[in-house]
Order: structure tokens, then C-alpha cells, then sequence
């Protein structure tokens, strides 16, 4: 059973039925003190359907059969008698009243539900922040008052004023946090300059585009666009993140000339949601983007290698008998010059060749890698590099501590032109032995840190450490401090081991590993037995390259057509005939209401669901038809292409 508005189940199992309608001993004796079949039967049906549905029901015939026979059995009848019941009489109203005095339970009076009113406002919706979440809240919190349920008109009327009030009084709190200077700034915002075509408002809607040093430092100008608001996010911490995303959501789906419509309470309201929710995810574009731009300058890196060198390498053969031929020939003639004495024994190309093999060895192989990763950082990636530093505040509570002392120091020096540090740089964690031939330098008898390949170095931590969450963004939310996700009693180590011992997690992180790694071993040996007998699979390797395989699965044959198919679509053409989608959207709305599932987006809905209902079902056809609401609207002359569109914008879900 749900914590919704009363009702019961279309059919319960039994277990069900023993969990909400079985009677106890104390009640049997209660029931049972009853006098005649009939009477018994309708007072344990009210006495256990109050506490189920809430209320007590409007006859025995909500109640499904199945409960009735329970309910009757128990007290000893063969059949339940609620036909026999009557109803409207005396007898019903004072097995009510016994039933109210034996649970504790009362009839809602007009104090209840102004303070239910209050509750909801003041405490309730701020978990529970649709009509929807608050109407079950509404239900939860008079059962636990043991109170009956108001009726099904006048409670919703309660859930949706306390609702308004709960967003009215949200507003007033919010745009009274708004400094006078802050709220002067915002309406600017909304105003179109006269050297653009939009509002800065709707440019800070817009998504970003794809990773690029361009788009990257159009999010930064996004990013420094709503930092100059200079919005304070104390402002925010006392209102649930749910509730902070649909306003913004809702100031999203608005033009400027409709948010400067708004009373001042509620558009300095939207628009610090809108700015406070959009300046985060703003900053999770920005160090996505700074991930992928780092990625893509190691694997750029490494395909050049492969164009440049690996394509053309041809391995050479016989090379101790290429070098004896060749100590040959200097022994002999030690003064000689080496195109006309050692060419003629070993040809020019083969010398070529093997040059080319020795730089494709592995150490050589990485040097050319880190030599391409610092020439196209110098040239093209390195300009993102002051915009991330400049306008992310990077932290770190553990190891990674010295990744971001680097890069402090990595700003403090950025727009100096030294070719190395003239300071001391942090180097534990942050500079492998792979990196060690091209970081230090000999100057001058002193070891020196080349700085290109050090912010090299520092920039590969980053991009790993943030995929880890080791270190995190101030202002972000999706790379936010990994603590903020913990639970509040995690510092307790009682409570953090009854945490372990509910999620099925070991303490110790080397058991967790080792059984991790059990997990997908196991797995990957079983895949390996399999794999030989599993004819629709094979290892496809593009342009034969044998050390890129990919997972190729064969096509499907098209199967032919079973006879009861066909025989099912000549019977349904036979009958219906050719169907309008828009007929089967009305008939499918008609039967299951799932237009109701569509929400606004806003806090309240001022067209009726009525009226909201066939805006909703065109909009569904000009959607899933790519027809377009344009030409919908063009098609009827009832409704125009500004309602389709603002109802389209405007669904929550």
C-alpha cells in the first residue's frame, strides 16, 4: 500500500492480506462483543480499513471481495454479510464512534488541518517539493497523527496552498539574501545590449559545445559572466538542492521579457536559483572540458607518433651480420671515408632502417611521445591553461596535496617567460622516472625543471586525480568534495562499520581489491573457456592492425514472418481500418490517463488539466512524429503555435 490518497488494491496476495487486515486478539474480542452477523462483519471491516486507507470508507463495496471473505472468516462466518449491512443508519454511526474511541483515532477538525497547512508549509515541502511528494507526506504525517483523512477535494486544496506558500515564502527569503547592488547586476542581465542580438540571460542558457580550446574558453567567459553577479552561495544552504534545480529549471524555460514581468520577490528568486544551479554546472563543463582537452593532447600525441614512424617501419634482419661486415671494413681500412668504404657493403637504406628501428624502441619510443605532447602543448593546449587556473579553486584533504601547490606555482610563474623554474618545484607524486629525462635539465653544471614539461606532468596528475575525486573543484558539483557525499555519523567508527556491514563491504581496502579483482578474473577466465565455442563472435582488427582488436558479433538473419502474425494484422486491418495517431493518443490518454504524468515545470499550473491535456497531446505527436508544433498549429485553427510551444518548454518530466 502506497502513502498516498485513500484507496485500496485492485487485489491483494496473502500475505498482503494478513499484514493489513488480520485481526489481533484484542480486536476479535472488540469485534466479536457485537451483536449479530451482519454487525460483526461491518465493524471489522471499519476497523481495519480506518487504519489502512486513512479514513473510513464511503461503502462495503470499495472494499474488495477478497478483503470481505478475510475479514468475515476470522470472525467465524462463512461468508461475509456487508450486503446485509446497513449502511445509512444509526448502527453505522456508532460503530464508527466505537471504532474512533477503541484506535484513537478522530475526525479532522478545522485546527487539524490549518496546522497540517502549517506543517506542510513550513516543514514538509522541503522534501517533498511537488504536489505529488507532498499529498503522500500530507497522508503519512495524519496517520501518524492518527488522524482521518480530509476528503479527497479538500485535501489536495490544503497540499496545494501549502505548497504555494512554502515557494512564497522561499522567494521572500531568498530575494531578501540578495544584496540592493546584486539585484542591479541581475537586471542587467536581462537586458539586451544594443551591440547583440540576446540577452546575457540567454546566453548563459546556452550548452556547451564540443571539447575544444575554443568552446573551452567560451564556458570560462560563461563561467566569469555569472561570477561578476557576485552572487553569494551562503544564501543557499537552506534550500534543498531539488527545489533549487526546479526554479532553475523553471527560470531556464522563461524569456528575459517574462522574467521582467515577474513582482521583484520572485524574479530576484529565479534568478539566484538560475545563477547559483547554472554557475555549477557551468564549472563541471569547464573541468570536464580541461579532461578531455588533456586526454585528447596524449592521444593526438601518440597517433602522430604512429603516422610519422610506426606506419613506415620496416624491421630489419641479420643485424650481427650487418655489424660484422661492418667492423670488418673499419678494422681493414680504419682511415677510410664511409660512403666508399662501408656503403658499398651495407647499403645507405638499411642504415636508415635501422635508425628508424632504435628510435621506435620503447624508451626512445616515449621520448618522441613526450617530445609531441610538449610542442603541441606549447602551441595550442597550453592557452587553457591560466583560464583553468585562474577561475577553478582547486582542493585536496589527502596525498595529492603537492599537485596543487604546483599549481599555484604553475600561476604564479605562468606569464613569466623563464624556461625553468627559479625556484624549487613540489616533485613527490608529480614527476614519474618516465618523465625524468625531459623535466631536469643540465644547466651549467645545475639541475633544472624545464617548465613546459613539468605543467606537462602536473596536468596528467590533475586529469587523474579528478577522475578519482581525489582532488575537487570548489563551486562544482558533479566534482564536488567527496566528503559532502559521506553520511553525517561517518566520523563514528561504530556507525561507519554498521555502514560497511549494511552496503556488504569489507573495511579493509585490500580485501575489498583482492575480491574485486577475484570478481573479474573469474569472469574474464570464464569468457576465455567460452569464447572458441561462441561462432557468432569474433576479434575484428581494423586495417589489420594486430595490436587493435574490437568485439565483432555476426548479423542477425532475418527470420521469416510467423503465420499468426500476419493473420493478427489482416484481423486488426480488418476491423479498425487505418488508425490517426492523434486517435490512438486520445484513446490511450482516455484509458490510462498518462497526460496526468506530465507536471509543469513551475510551482503551480494555472490552465486546468482539462485544458493542459490535448496542448500535451500535440505537442507528444509533433514530437514523436518530427512533424514540428509549427506545422500542428498551421493544421488546427484552435490552438496556436504559442501555447503548443510554452507547454512544450514547460513539462518537468
Amino acid at each position: 500500500m502506497s502513502e498516498g490518497y485513500a484507496g485500496f488494491q485492485p487485489s491483494y496476495s496473502h500475505d498482503e492480506l494478513v499484514e493489513h487486515f488480520l485481526l489481533t486478539p484484542a480486536e476479535l474480542e472488540f469485534v466479536l462483543s457485537c451483536r449479530g452477523e451482519a454487525s460483526r462483519c461491518g465493524l471489522a471491516l471499519l476497523l481495519k480499513a480506518l487504519p489502512h486507507i486513512g479514513c473510513f470508507p464511503d461503502g462495503f463495496d470499495q472494499i474488495p471481495e477478497e478483503v470481505r471473505d478475510f475479514v468475515a472468516r476470522q470472525v467465524g462466518l462463512l461468508w461475509h454479510h456487508s450486503r446485509t449491512y446497513s449502511w445509512h443508519s444509526s448502527t453505522r454511526a456508532y460503530h464508527v464512534a466505537q471504532v474512533r474511541q477503541y484506535t484513537g483515532w478522530r475526525f479532522p477538525t478545522a485546527q487539524d488541518k490549518n496546522d497540517l497547512e502549517q506543517w506542510l508549509r513550513s516543514r514538509g515541502a522541503y522534501e517533498a517539493h511537488t504536489s505529488d511528494l507532498l499529498l503522500a507526506r500530507a497522508c503519512a504525517r495524519l496517520r501518524l497523527l492518527r488522524v482521518e483523512l480530509p476528503s479527497e477535494s479538500e485535501l489536495p486544496r490544503i497540499v496545494t496552498a501549502a505548497l504555494n506558500g512554502f515557494f512564497q515564502d522561499l522567494y521572500r527569503r531568498t530575494t531578501e539574501s540578495v544584496a540592493v547592488d546584486v539585484r542591479q547586476r541581475i537586471d542587467q542581465l536581462l537586458i539586451v545590449p544594443e551591440t547583440a542580438l540576446v540577452s546575457v540571460f540567454e546566453k548563459l542558457k546556452s550548452d556547451p559545445g564540443k571539447t575544444g580550446v575554443a568552446n573551452f574558453q567560451a564556458e570560462v567567459e560563461k563561467l566569469k559572466l555569472i561570477q561578476s553577479v557576485r552572487l553569494l552561495s551562503e544564501s543557499f544552504t537552506t534550500i534543498p538542492w531539488k527545489v533549487s534545480q526546479m526554479l532553475k529549471r523553471r527560470a531556464s524555460n522563461e524569456k528575459a521579457s517574462e522574467m521582467r514581468e515577474h513582482p521583484e520577490s520572485v524574479r530576484y528568486a529565479l534568478m539566484a536559483c538560475f545563477l547559483h544551479v547554472r554557475s555549477m554546472e557551468v564549472i563541471d563543463d569547464v573541468t570536464r572540458m580541461a579532461i578531455d582537452l588533456i586526454h585528447r593532447l596524449d592521444k593526438r600525441s601518440e597517433k602522430q607518433i604512429q603516422r610519422e614512424l610506426l606506419n613506415d617501419l620496416e624491421r630489419v634482419e641479420g643485424k650481427m651480420q650487418i655489424l660484422s661486415h661492418v667492423a670488418e671494413v673499419v678494422v681493414e681500412q680504419p682511415d677510410g671515408i664511409v660512403r666508399e668504404v662501408i656503403f658499398p657493403k651495407v647499403k645507405e637504406e638499411t642504415f636508415q632502417q635501422l635508425v628508424t628501428e632504435f628510435r621506435a624502441s620503447y624508451p626512445q619510443l616515449r621520448l618522441m611521445h613526450q617530445t609531441i605532447m610538449k610542442r603541441k602543448f606549447a602551441r595550442h593546449y597550453r592557452r587553457m591553461l591560466p583560464m583553468l587556473l585562474e577561475n577553478l579553486q582547486f582542493r585536496s584533504n589527502n596525498r595529492f596535496q603537492p599537485v596543487i601547490d604546483a599549481l599555484a606555482l604553475i600561476q604564479k610563474y605562468f606569464h613569466t617567460h623563464h624556461e625553468y623554474f627559479p625556484e624549487q618545484v613540489p616533485l613527490d607524486g608529480i614527476v614519474t622516472p618516465k618523465w625524468h629525462e625531459k623535466v631536469f635539465e643540465k644547466v651549467r653544471d645545475q639541475t633544472k625543471v624545464n617548465r613546459r614539461y613539468y605543467e606537462l606532468c602536473v596536468l596528467k596528475k590533475l586529469e587523474r586525480a579528478l577522475k578519482c575525486k581525489e582532488i575537487w573543484v570548489e563551486g562544482s558539483y558533479s566534482f564536488r568534495d567527496p566528503n559532502e557525499d559521506l553520511p553525517s555519523d561517518w566520523s563514528d567508527e561504530n556507525r561507519r562499520a554498521l555502514h560497511y556491514q549494511e552496503l556488504g563491504k569489507p573495511l579493509d581496502a585490500q580485501t575489498f581489491v583482492r575480491l574485486l579483482k577475484e570478481r573479474l578474473t573469474g569472469a574474464v577466465e570464464q569468457f576465455n573457456r567460452v569464447l572458441p565455442s561462441l561462432d557468432h563472435l569474433r576479434i575484428f582488427r581494423p586495417n589489420k592492425k594486430e595490436d587493435r582488436g574490437l568485439w565483432a558479433l555476426a548479423k542477425l538473419e532475418a527470420q521469416p514472418e510467423p503465420q499468426s502474425l500476419g493473420l493478427i494484422k489482416e484481423q486488426i486491418n480488418n476491423r479498425y481500418g487505418v488508425l490517426d495517431l492523434l486517435d490512438v493518443f486520445v484513446e490511450a490518454d482516455r484509458l490510462v490517463g498518462f497526460t496526468e504524468f506530465f507536471t509543469h515545470s513551475g510551482t503551480k499550473e494555472i490552465r486546468s488539466r482539462e485544458a493542459l491535456r490535448p496542448l500535451l497531446i500535440l505537442d507528444l505527436f509533433a514530437e514523436g512524429t518530427n512533424t514540428g508544433i509549427k506545422r500542428v498549429a498551421n493544421a488546427n485553427d484552435r490552438y496556436s503555435y504559442e501555447e503548443l510551444l510554452y507547454v512544450l518548454l514547460r513539462p518537468s518530466r
